[in-house]
């Protein structure tokens, strides 16, 4: 891996499938990934200081650690080197968890836990990732059935990818459907309150308006008794 190549794998996973697209330097010493699965995408950077790391925990050789970065994150890996390597995403989808099994034992040995950023455009990024994965196609190269398999994820990715769109057209349908129906029931009761406010200020007038005429009686009724008063004085 003598100049910068950018390489599209498929990750071993127990959990939903996990695509990368792996960028390496010229040099071959450090990659700048995205990590795909379903509909999310993460930013994730590895390179020599990382492995470093590793080779120091794990007691093993630093190349030996570079060889692991190898065969996890290059196209180019065959067969048991590719395998032996399995990810997961983990503790809020923020890290990636690599571990590595070794021939003829069923435990496998955690190398790290690598913390990821989400990616600013996840469907940029699977865009991406299809757009790289046709090109590949393209270029040529390799077994006719090896191209074969990757049509095949090609046109799955793609298959994947209408039916995600299909999915988040569904979700803004029914986000707009709940509205309206939230609105149909929430109207009535806004209008009942309304009117209930309304009757309530009329209740508050009629007394207002009793009173003054309570009032006016009075006065009426008080000048007439003065008025009869006076008549039977002057007979």
């Amino acid at each position: 891996m003598a100049s910068s190549s950018t390489h599209l794998v498929k990750l071993n996973t127990d959990s939903a499938p996990l695509y990368a697209i792996a960028t390496w330097n010229d040099a071959g010493t450090s990659l700048d990934s995205v990590i795909l699965q379903k509909d999310k995408a993460w930013q994730l950077t590895l390179g020599q200081d990382d492995m470093a790391g590793v080779a120091k925990k794990l007691q093993v050789d630093k190349e030996e650690a570079m060889q692991w970065l190898k065969d996890a994150f290059s196209s180019d890996a065959e067969g048991e080197a590719s395998k032996a390597h399995h990810f997961a995403i983990y503790d809020g989808e923020s890290f990636l968890v690599w571990k590595k099994s070794t021939k003829g034992s069923k435990m496998k040995a955690r190398v790290g836990t690598f913390p990821m950023k989400e990616a600013p455009d996840a469907e940029e990024a699977r865009m991406a990732f299809m757009d790289a994965a046709v090109a590949a196609s393209a270029g040529g190269g390799g077994s006719a059935a090896k191209n074969e398999e990757q049509e095949q994820e090609i046109e799955r990715l793609k298959d994947l990818a209408r039916q995600y769109e299909e999915r988040m057209a569904k979700m803004a349908a029914d986000k707009d459907a709940l509205e309206t129906a939230m609105y149909e029931q929430f109207l009535p009761i806004l209008k009942s309150k309304q009117e209930k406010i309304r009757s309530m200020a009329r209740g508050e007038a009629r007394p207002a308006a009793a009173s003054a005429a309570a009032v006016k009686d009075e006065e009426d009724d008080s000048y007439g008794s003065a008025t009869d008063v006076d008549e039977k004085m002057d007979e």
